[in-house]
């Protein structure tokens, strides 16, 4: 299966030593997989055709954050699901995957969390 990493953020030079680059940790996370790096932080996202599937990352950034590659992101992300590529969502990744198929994203009142946490769903 053709695997395109879309790489939301870079990793600070001072948490490389220890973590390595976002492509190193997935690598590392996923050694089965070899999955082709694309930066769409900084503009380089592929052609929706040319992978099966999609692993999105993290990133210190939001998702509703207005920031032009986010937006294009989410486009992107919609499109490939609709073309029934496999996409797999790590963090932001996962919320980028919530907002582009109908889901809202939105900021916590409870601040930024780490960590695992008890939430009590409302509705569905």
């Amino acid at each position: 299966m053709k695997t395109a990493l879309l790489v939301c953020d870079h990793v600070l030079p001072q948490f490389q030593i220890d973590h390595g680059t976002y492509p190193k940790m997935f690598s590392r996370l996923f050694p089965e997989i070899d999955m082709v790096s694309h930066f769409v932080c900084d503009g380089d996202f592929p052609n929706v055709e040319d992978y099966d599937a999609y692993v999105i990352t993290g990133s210190k950034l939001s998702v509703y954050d207005d920031i032009p590659w986010i937006k294009e992101l989410l486009g992107f992300t919609k499109t490939a699901y609709e073309s029934g590529k496999k996409i797999l969502g790590v963090c932001f990744g996962h919320q980028i995957i919530a907002e582009a198929l109908g889901g809202k994203v939105e900021k916590s009142d409870a601040g930024f969390l780490i960590g695992v946490h008890a939430f009590k769903l409302l509705s569905q």
